[in-house]
């Protein structure tokens, strides 16, 4: 579990489970759960159920002091949406694609939108180009039925035991280590910013 986007007022937290590729890209993970905490809240995303304060949510649902979850629906996407207080969570989710690289699917496009000003004080991967320390019990935000289900999903079910997972710490490992020349793909994401 790594932190995503914590808020510097505390006001949210976003933190994401991630599950390892089988084959492809040695060291990669995809985001398969997000555990948010916000306006009094705890909601979990696991796979294409939502879950707020426990209890699973078919559309959407109040926060208790303020703010909505809900599901959305863009094209053949499904996907989650979090409001609260001036800031959005929102993460769309490729379920319809197991293939054999990710058997669980994955969630991508996610995106938390904070009021002006208070990205400078929030902390997580959305800061900054390096690695953040992994998060566990009360700290990463899921329930341990959530975790139990991403367990299975993505370790149980894929024959990848946790223990064999060697992540990758910098762009430079991974493409060293997936046979790719480091200064070329600088060249090419320089290229589209």
């Amino acid at each position: 579990v790594l932190p995503l986007y914590h808020s510097g007022d505390g006001k949210m937290k976003v933190n994401v489970f991630t599950c390892p590729w089988v084959k492809k890209y040695v060291g990669a993970a995809s985001q398969v759960g997000v555990a948010i905490e916000a306006e009094g809240s705890k909601i979990e995303l696991v796979g294409t159920k939502m879950t707020v304060d426990g209890e699973i949510v078919s559309s959407s649902k109040e926060l208790s002091a303020g703010g909505t979850a809900m599901l959305i629906q863009e094209g053949k996407w499904s996907g989650f949406m979090i409001i609260s207080e001036g800031s959005t969570f929102k993460a769309m989710v490729a379920d319809q694609y197991h293939a054999s690289d990710i058997p669980p699917g994955y969630i991508y496009n996610t995106m938390v939108h904070a009021p002006k000003g208070t990205a400078s004080s929030s902390t997580g991967l959305c800061k900054g180009k390096t690695g953040v320390g992994k998060l566990s019990g009360v700290a990463a935000l899921f329930s341990e039925k959530a975790l139990n289900d991403l367990d299975e999903m993505c370790f149980q079910k894929t024959g990848v035991p946790e223990s064999d997972f060697e992540a990758i710490d910098s762009a430079e490992e991974a493409c060293t280590r997936n046979k790719h020349d480091i200064k070329q793909v600088r060249e090419a994401c320089a290229s589209v910013s």
